[in-house]
């Protein structure tokens, strides 16, 4: 099985242009497959801006190295598709395995240069529409956690862990979300979810939404942040946050500091996390420097 390393916005764009010898030489000793996402993409490229060596370094690398795209929202679903058992694998939506490998290097450039300006719209990835919804998103970002806070604060799980962690992780379930609003009584649905409701009742009985990895991260790091830290509420949480579902199915994480602050203390407190190594920017300089 291959082993994943993601890269935050800020990581890729500095170590391509920065340290680019230094990181093929990384990926390539600890045979690591790169993880690319839509939000990573849109965060990566703007108009606006002067690409220049920016996009050509990263693309680059992903001519060089392995890489998968992968979207969060699917891992979300595929973990509550499999609940109660674990997700076994990351899914990914593109492998360069399975794309690249009978094109030729100007075929290869051409392609990966489109992927960080346009998507590939011939795979169903489209950067103007993964834009959009990004932009939705942000809008929203900071009324939909302030909301999840306000809902703890009323039902009185904000000041339990285990309790806030595990509504949030239903909550991040679409099919658990709605089922549970049934069950209250809050949803009239012309159509019955048996299994839904049955998943619901089993989690609520066990407590296990930690089967759940991704989802559960998530939720760990939102705990963490705005609850114990009583962080700011920013829209530019919302893609590290919303990275970190993809966390646990990588064996090397760089991320912002703060983010890699709050995973260490996870870590410390949880076993399901400890096979990842995580570094802020300083932290992976130096590793790269061994």
């Amino acid at each position: 099985m291959p082993k994943y390393i993601f890269l935050d916005t800020f990581a890729l764009n500095m170590l391509t242009r920065d340290r680019y010898d230094a990181l093929s030489r990384y990926l390539y000793e600890n045979d690591l497959h790169l993880v690319i996402t839509p939000i990573l993409l849109v965060e990566y490229f703007s108009p606006v801006l002067q690409q220049g060596d920016r996009t050509e370094k990263a693309v680059l690398l992903l001519m060089e190295h392995d890489f998968v795209i992968v979207n969060q929202d699917t891992i979300m679903d595929l973990e509550e598709g499999a609940y109660p058992a674990a997700l076994a694998r990351l899914p990914a939506a593109y492998r360069s395995t399975d794309n690249l490998d009978t094109l030729n290097d100007d075929q290869r450039f051409e392609l990966l240069y489109q992927l960080f300006h346009h998507g590939i719209p011939a795979s169903g990835f489209d950067l103007k529409t993964w834009a959009e919804n990004h932009r939705r998103n942000k809008a929203t970002w900071t009324a939909s956690v302030d909301a999840i806070l306000r809902n703890a604060m009323t039902t009185g799980t904000l000041g339990n862990k285990e309790d806030f962690v595990q509504s949030l992780d239903i909550r991040l379930c679409n099919g658990l979300e709605l089922a549970a609003r049934q069950l209250k009584g809050f949803e009239k649905l012309d159509r019955f979810y048996p299994e839904r409701l049955k998943k619901l009742n089993h989690i609520l009985k066990n407590r296990d939404t930690k089967v759940m990895k991704g989802i559960h991260l998530s939720s760990l790091i939102t705990w963490y942040d705005y609850v114990i830290a009583c962080k700011k509420i920013k829209d530019s949480d919302m893609a590290d946050i919303f990275h970190a579902i993809i966390f646990p199915y990588c064996h090397v994480v760089i991320a912002d500091g703060s983010r890699v602050d709050v995973i260490h203390r996870i870590q410390r407190e949880d076993r399901l996390y400890q096979h990842m190594k995580c570094y802020d920017m300083k932290g992976f300089l130096k590793e790269l420097q061994q």
